[in-house]
């Protein structure tokens, strides 16, 4: 039995640079939309495939998220295992208000500490 190779048609470094461009411009929006609404700083980067994503590095980050996700007007999933929280929101529609039409993503990956008001029983 042999396995059957599958071709996959790479995308031309034209398209790459042009949906990298796009993502760009769209970082741009997201820069200029968290100043003006007072949204969390996040970091952003631009990948190959032209997709802008954004990471919650702050101290708190399960607000700063939830700005963002409601900023976007999409609902989280909730990825966490192992102790870890990890929340993701994806859109398809590009920033809300704006006409580019890129992937946004927003992760958020940190431990919970315990609720330090509980008292010992």
């Amino acid at each position: 039995m042999t396995d059957a190779v599958v071709k996959v048609d790479p995308m031309k470094p034209q398209e790459q640079y042009l949906q990298q461009q796009e993502a760009s411009l769209a970082l741009q929006d997201a820069l200029s939309d968290g100043l003006r609404l007072g949204l969390p700083v996040l970091s952003w980067s631009v990948t190959n495939g032209g997709v802008l994503c954004g990471e919650v590095l702050s101290k708190s980050p399960r607000e700063d998220f939830s700005a963002w996700a409601e900023y976007l007007a999409v609902v989280p999933e909730d990825l966490s295992r192992d102790g870890e929280t990890k929340l993701r929101v994806i859109t398809d529609s590009g920033l809300p208000g704006r006409k580019r039409q890129v992937r946004v993503i927003v992760l958020a990956r940190f431990y919970e500490k315990p609720d330090q008001n509980l008292s010992a029983a």
